[in-house]
């Protein structure tokens, strides 16, 4: 893809100051929402915190959230997945109609192709009802017909579309969406195809300007240091950075960020597997005292601290972002909007809770507890290995044949009503 540079060129540490404002503040807001998704998450595994009570108390975890969520999720998805018609291909000029039927097949293709209806949507929609955002990254990238399985399944339904020649602007832009493009520094043979990638994107990855303005997005993605390096130069990163990068993993640089997401402890280990962070910004750039710089611009930082991609013009025909959005349960003007969970979590806690003391008071109920006269124990190792039924007990006489040894206590009963609480 033809790169455009920005209007005036900025130094490394002004833009990596920009970065970090924009991270800081995109965290900011995005921090209180992240401390509900852990608590929903460790929930949907069944991981309650139970270290307040005792041994004997009951620590019985109720999946009522985690049942609730996949149920929502097997009625969401199974339409899609059974329904090639779940959307709609609509021209708005009347010359571009007989290209609808056309164009939905070929959508249905890239679908079908990134195993969108199979896995990415059921998977998107999980995350997207624990963490408040269903998010998916959509880009083309060129293909060669004969070696990726994407081409081979988009280019069996291309075919109806015969655009001419002589093209109009709207025709034009139904090609680079659905064929293939010329740009300044690639023209495609005849055994190369533009396809759609698709993706689902973790929540915990994504972060969105919080000022609900949508300026700028920002996405964590995790890449292997050697993998990375053999295809950056044909993505447009600046080697000479990633071979600041590369040194730096023999020291402490590296420790910062994969140890905390891996909750490893602070000490030093030998670094075998070079994980690399890269941050990917999309949006407006400005300096850091305010002034605008440019707009829909994308640039890349690694690791927190190294700009391996300078600012470059977003080349999309679009001129959006490379990312789609959308909240389970919408607020006007809110830009997480509200978690499918909020409304589930303390009501699937408190049942959890109830459920408990239930069995904690019938178990009360149920076993006894004994009182034991001390002066007429004779030998104290039977006593040690507790009451059962069936069992013998050697006591001395005290001279009244109605005193007992052994009297059992009852700590309450079981109490009906209780139970209907819960069912």
């Amino acid at each position: 893809m033809a790169k455009q540079t920005l209007k005036f060129r900025k130094d490394d540490e002004d833009i990596l100051t920009t970065s970090e404002i924009y991270f800081s503040s995109a965290d900011e807001v995005r921090k209180p929402i992240v401390q509900r998704w852990d608590k929903y998450g460790r929930m949907f595994m069944n991981q309650f915190d139970f270290s307040g009570k005792s041994f004997w108390q009951s620590q019985s975890s109720l999946p009522k959230l985690s049942l609730a969520v996949t149920l929502t999720k097997a009625i969401l998805n199974e339409p899609v997945r059974k329904n090639r018609d779940f959307f709609t291909v609509t021209a708005k000029r009347d010359m571009l109609k007989r290209y609808e039927m056309p164009a939905k097949e070929l959508v249905n293709a890239h679908l079908d192709a990134n195993n969108f209806r199979q896995g990415v949507f059921g998977d998107s929609l999980i995350s997207g009802l624990l963490c408040n955002l269903i998010i998916y990254k959509v880009f083309p990238r060129y293909v060669s017909k004969k070696n990726d399985k994407v081409a081979g399944v988009v280019a069996k339904h291309d075919t109806n579309l015969d655009i001419p020649k002589d093209k109009s602007d709207d025709q034009r832009i139904i090609e680079n969406i659905l064929r293939q493009e010329t740009t300044d520094t690639f023209t495609p043979s005849d055994n190369d195809r533009v396809c759609i990638d698709m993706g689902a994107i973790d929540p915990y990855n994504f972060r969105i300007d919080g000022s609900g303005r949508y300026r700028f997005v920002i996405e964590d993605i995790w890449k292997d240091l050697g993998e990375f390096k053999e295809n950056a130069k044909d993505m447009g990163y600046d080697l000479n950075v990633i071979d600041q990068i590369e040194e730096s993993y023999s020291g402490s640089d590296y420790k910062f960020r994969r140890r905390m997401q891996l909750q490893q402890g602070s000490g030093d280990r030998e670094v075998i597997l070079k994980d690399l962070l890269l941050q990917e910004y999309h949006g407006d750039l400005y300096d850091k005292d305010g002034s605008f710089v440019d707009s829909n611009m994308t640039w890349t930082i690694a690791n927190g601290k190294y700009l391996i991609r300078r600012p470059v013009k977003n080349n999309a025909w679009h001129g959006k972002f490379p990312y789609v959005w959308g909240a389970a349960k919408r607020i006007p003007f809110s830009v997480y909007h509200k978690c499918y969970c909020d409304d589930i979590y303390a009501l699937a806690q408190s049942l959890t809770d109830l459920f408990n003391l239930l069995i904690d008071s019938n178990a009360y109920a149920m076993a006894k507890a004994f009182e034991l006269d001390l002066d007429m124990v004779y030998d104290p190792q039977q006593i040690a290995t507790g009451v059962y039924p069936g069992k013998t007990f050697f006591k001395k006489f005290m001279g009244d044949p109605n005193r007992r040894m052994i009297t059992d206590i009852s700590l309450g009963t079981i109490n009906p009503q209780a139970l209907r609480i819960y069912q």
